[in-house]
């Protein structure tokens, strides 16, 4: 799918196995090829075709805090590390596929699998990684506070986790509340931000556990058709659903921006963090359709849509900027660009299944039997 990832002057846009790389002070681009990976010696030749045949896509990016590195993991279990100047210094596969990777405030690796857990790597060094902590499903998203002290992590079991960071099996708090599966963790200071497949954003004092807000963003979704069309196509895979799912949630400076899927609003609300209720108010609703993926950082909104748009927040309202150079680098790449999976999302929900009925009709059988 496609993801857009922003650094300081660096945009980032992911196509199939391919990175492009683009300098928005020079305006230059440069096109990274997802190497092969390196495997392990102890592998199996079936082990070993997998993994080479396997789609080299990137399915999470980070930026160290210095901006000194950056950070890919991919479906076929790869992590890279490139240093600013784009050469690969570190390259290795993990064993299981990755669903977030991301920098310690020190450099070093955080590795979150689709089976739960998570591994500490060190940058430099070929040693073997720690194992963090544990969860009983996919984890979806994970952070480590700008301090150091604690890392955070969600599931598809509705739970954040907030543990000290190294001992992680010291567990600090659990903010529980939202219903569906967290797709997606921010940190702005002492506050925690989650998004959900409940359709709502909570903020959250994670020292606590304690819930400061929650914004349901359904609320503000004016086209009444999107959530029908979804809860009809998940009818048919036996989940029922009552809102449309936050994907993606983005924070800069006392602004958030909120996407939901299938729908072609961006919303964005203005979040006093200063005060321990944790005021929010939608102040603005940026309408393009469709909405792939976007970044909101320096509170300039990127949105690869049709073709990759720039707007500006100014006076609360998002003024659009023309850019030749991202319209001549979408034109040049939009054919390897690869939207949004519906099955990727759709699996996060949980199957209900009447196994009585079938307990009913053996029951029936049986006391037939005997008269």
């Amino acid at each position: 799918m496609v993801m857009i990832s922003r650094n300081t002057n660096t945009l980032l846009l992911t196509t199939e196995s391919k990175v492009l790389v683009c300098d928005l002070k020079s305006e230059q681009q440069t096109v990274l090829e997802i190497p092969a990976p390196v495997l392990p010696d102890n592998l199996t030749k079936d082990q070993r075709n997998i993994l080479l045949k396997h789609e080299k896509t990137v399915n999470s990016v980070d930026f160290s805090l210095t901006d000194q590195y950056m950070l890919l993991s991919t479906e076929n279990k790869q992590i890279l590390v490139y240093s600013s100047d784009l050469k690969l210094i570190k390259n290795f596969t993990v064993n299981r596929v990755p669903s977030k990777a991301v920098f310690t405030p020190s450099n070093d690796i955080i590795v979150a699998d689709k089976t739960g857990d998570v591994y500490l790597y060190e940058l430099e060094g070929d040693e073997k990684p720690t194992l963090l902590l544990g969860h009983l499903s996919i984890i979806l998203d994970v952070l480590v506070t700008k301090d150091g002290k604690y890392i955070i992590t969600c599931d598809r079991d509705e739970k954040i986790r907030v543990s000290h960071f190294p001992n992680c099996y010291n567990i600090a708090t659990f903010c529980l509340g939202h219903t569906e599966f967290v797709t997606c963790i921010k940190v702005e200071g002492k506050i925690l931000i989650s998004a959900s497949g409940d359709g709502t954003v909570q903020f959250w004092d994670f020292l606590r556990g304690k819930q400061l807000n929650i914004v349901n963003t359904n609320a503000h979704v004016e086209e009444s058709n999107t959530l029908l069309e979804f809860s009809e196509t998940m009818d048919k895979e036996k989940v029922d659903v009552s809102a449309l799912p936050v994907i993606n949630v983005q924070i800069s400076e006392n602004f958030m921006a909120v996407q939901l899927h299938k729908c072609s609003t961006l919303q964005l609300y203005s979040v006093d963090f200063s005060k321990n209720k944790c005021e929010v108010q939608l102040i603005f609703k940026l309408c393009i359709a469709p909405i792939f993926s976007f970044c909101f950082s320096k509170l300039e909104l990127i949105v690869f849509s049709d073709r990759l748009r720039t707007f500006k927040l100014e006076n609360n309202q998002f003024v659009e900027i023309e850019s030749v150079f991202l319209r001549k680098l979408c034109d040049n790449y939009k054919a390897n660009f690869k939207h949004l999976d519906e099955e990727c999302l759709t699996v996060l929900y949980k199957r209900k299944f009447d196994n009585m009925q079938e307990y009913y009709e053996r029951k029936k059988q049986r006391i037939e039997s005997l008269k």
